[in-house]
């Protein structure tokens, strides 16, 4: 009897709340929390994951799709190739344009023809 009494008295115990804050630049990373967690053997743990953002990304950019055909002319065909990862769109628009500029493709006032 003592022990279900302590398991109804462990239920209605007020609970231990708290939270965790993990951020990452890279599409696969882990943490390590320092100091560790000191959990005690007798009580019940939940963990849940509450909420991911990926702010206007584009998570998979892949050798299957992270091709760019432009043409300078409308006769010569080039490509763009980004590197696989992970991108905010502000990082693929500056991408494509600092390898138009390296090509010396790219002109402000006659933007090239493009297909994707």
């Amino acid at each position: 009897m003592q022990r279900v009494l302590e398991e109804i008295r462990d239920l209605l115990a007020p609970k231990e709340n708290f939270s965790i804050v993990l951020k990452s630049a890279g599409t696969d990373w882990t943490t390590h929390i320092l100091p560790p967690l000191y959990l005690n053997p007798n009580r019940r743990y939940e963990l849940a994951l509450v909420n991911l953002e990926t702010y206007n990304s584009i998570p998979h950019i892949t050798e299957a799709n992270n091709h760019f055909v432009y043409s300078p002319d409308g006769i010569v065909w080039k490509t763009i190739t980004l590197p696989e990862g992970s991108y905010e769109l502000v990082q693929i628009n500056t991408e494509i344009q600092r390898q138009l500029q390296a090509n010396g493709d790219w002109n402000s006032n006659k933007k090239p023809t493009t297909s994707l």
